[in-house]
This record gives structure tokens, C-alpha cells and sequence, in this order.
């Protein structure tokens, strides 16, 4: 599959999980993130344990980089399913966004913006894997063929 990274990765609401909290809490103490002046003034008004406050930083940003690797891989599938139909459509950008418990993810296909449902079996151990996953490339290739993006649901 063609890797097609000219695309945007838009991150909204944060998205940590169990791994990325354990490996926060057990990181050492030099890999801490340091605080920015603003954050400083939070723990001090709140009263937090500055380690402790940069353990849930760390926690954040871990997630954010798993779940920018997970919209990465997302683009690509949706990407190699495109240019499977020489239609010259591109993505135009991959969202992840966490509405209270529920993650959403998004994609921009030449202009058209669309909603990808994902389970938990998709999701879980995550998109890393998705490229393997026929299922969800059968329902990615209905939705573009619904939204006129490709012509046929043939499989790659």
C-alpha cells in the first residue's frame, strides 16, 4: 500500500488509556515533562504534587502520540483504498475526536467530510493493525462508493 502522508491529523478531546496512565506513573523522574509557566501556576493554585502533575502531562502526551500513529494509519488504509481506485481522490485530513466516553474519527476525502465508525475490536489492541483488519476495509470501501469516491467495493 502506497504510504500517503501529505494529510492533516486533527486531535480533539484527549484520549488517554490504561497503558499510556501505567506508563506514565512508572516513567522516571527524568523523563518528566517540564511544566510550562501556566501549568505551574495550576499546581501551586491547586495545591498538586508538581511530579505528580507532570506524570498526568506525560500520560497526555502519550496518548496524543498513540492516537496520531492510530489517525496516521487510518489515513493510509483509506489512502491505499483510494488509489486502488485511480480516481485521484486524496484525504484531505484524519480526526480523532473523544466525546465523553465515545471516540469518533473523521475523514476528509475531496471535500467530503465523513464520520468512520469504529468498535471496540477495531480500536483495541488499536489501528495499528488495521491494515490487516478486511472487515473494516469492506465498510471503509461501501462508504466511499456511497459518497461517489469509488466505483467499486473491489477488493485490493
Amino acid at each position: 500500500m502506497q504510504q500517503n502522508n501529505s494529510f492533516e491529523i486533527l486531535l480533539s478531546g484527549g484520549n488517554v488509556s490504561v497503558a499510556d496512565y501505567c506508563q506514565a506513573m512508572s516513567a522516571p523522574k527524568s523523563e518528566l515533562p517540564e511544566l510550562t509557566k501556566v501549568q505551574k501556576f495550576v499546581v501551586k493554585k491547586m495545591g498538586i504534587p508538581e511530579e505528580e502533575y507532570r506524570r498526568g502531562v506525560l500520560a497526555d502526551q502519550l496518548g496524543d502520540r498513540r492516537m496520531e500513529t492510530q489517525a496516521r494509519k487510518l489515513g493510509n488504509v483509506v489512502q491505499g483504498i483510494l488509489d486502488e481506485s485511480n480516481a485521484g481522490h486524496k484525504v484531505e485530513w484524519v480526526r480523532s475526536r473523544v466525546l465523553g466516553a465515545r471516540l469518533s474519527w473523521g475523514i476528509k476525502v475531496s471535500r467530503i467530510d465523513m464520520e468512520i465508525p469504529l468498535n471496540e475490536q477495531n480500536i483495541d489492541p488499536g489501528l495499528l493493525e488495521l491494515e490487516h483488519v478486511e472487515a473494516f476495509k469492506d465498510s471503509v470501501r461501501r462508504a466511499l462508493r456511497i459518497f461517489g469516491l469509488v466505483q467499486s467495493v473491489k477488493k485490493g
